[in-house]
């Protein structure tokens, strides 16, 4: 997906978003807006939304002089999350389709959305996991992809969300056992994306046959530009893709052979998927 004009006007309420969070009021929160009205104004036009983000939220960074803005967010959704992890993780091992019901969790997981102007209730939504709608087909798909894969790629979206990508892993280890899955965060702060230190404070890191690659915030030495074709060319060297939240189908919807599970929070990604806003999005790319 390139962008579009609205883009433009998320960008600018996310760096409204931003000074929200960290208290920023008059002319500092004036001069975060006008370098990141610069930065949009050279901005290409042809490329995926995340990878203007990426100046963005570097550009922002450094005007406030703070590397991860939301840490305490991240934090707390991060533990409110982990209060759920033995309930959710019952809720698979007594399911009769534990692969749907672990995927479920994992799409309900992914309202936790600081970049998004959506409200969320973590909650709530995680009382309704059952209700969410997922085709048998898809479900039937990944099953069969799974159990002949030796190798998994699954890209992690926000913290919080994370604890339920947990909860689809251990599954995923326990009843297919792929060799190797290689589970890829930001190599640096970008929003409330999942970075190293997430995935090991929640417990992915020490799952077996996982290994943590780390992927460019936009900061030099962060890891593979996610728009490069480096990027594309590791994805692509795995048998099964799981991609979380709407960033990675922005910058991959493409891109064949690639599972894409998230919550539709904008309306160009919503009408592009055909979907409502606030539906679940789940599909395997041709």
């Amino acid at each position: 997906m390139q962008i579009v004009p609205r883009c433009f006007g998320c960008f600018i309420r996310q760096a409204e978003s931003v000074c929200d969070v960290c208290g920023v009021t008059g002319r500092q929160r004036s001069l975060v807006l006008r370098s990141v009205c610069e930065v949009l104004s050279k901005a290409p036009l042809d490329v995926p939304p995340p990878v203007v983000s990426d100046d963005v939220y570097g550009c922002i960074r450094n005007e406030l002089g703070i590397d991860d803005p939301y840490a305490d967010l991240k934090h707390e959704y991060n533990e409110q999350a982990l209060a759920h992890y033995p309930a959710c993780r019952e809720l698979i091992e007594s399911s009769d389709q534990p692969l749907r019901t672990a995927l479920q969790l994992a799409i309900v997981g992914n309202v936790v959305d600081f970049g998004c102007d959506t409200a969320f209730d973590l909650d709530a939504s995680i009382g309704a996991v059952r209700e969410l709608p997922l085709s048998d087909r898809l479900v039937d798909t990944l099953d069969a992809a799974l159990r002949k894969a030796s190798s998994l790629v699954y890209l992690t979206d926000n913290c919080g969300e994370i604890v339920f990508d947990r909860l689809a892993l251990e599954l995923i280890i326990d009843r297919y056992g792929p060799k190797t899955i290689d589970v890829v965060v930001k190599g640096g702060p970008w929003i409330n994306d999942v970075t190293a230190d997430d995935v090991a404070s929640v417990g992915i890191s020490s799952l077996p046959s996982v290994n943590i690659v780390e992927v460019s915030n936009g900061d030099e030495g962060t890891g593979m530009a996610r728009h490069s074709s480096a990027f594309h060319d590791f994805i692509a060297g795995h048998e099964v893709c799981i991609s979380k939240g709407q960033a990675n189908w922005e910058l991959l919807s493409e891109k064949s052979n690639i599972f894409f599970f998230f919550m539709a929070k904008c309306p160009e990604i919503a009408s592009s998927c055909n979907a409502e806003l606030g539906e679940p999005i789940a599909y395997l790319s041709k």
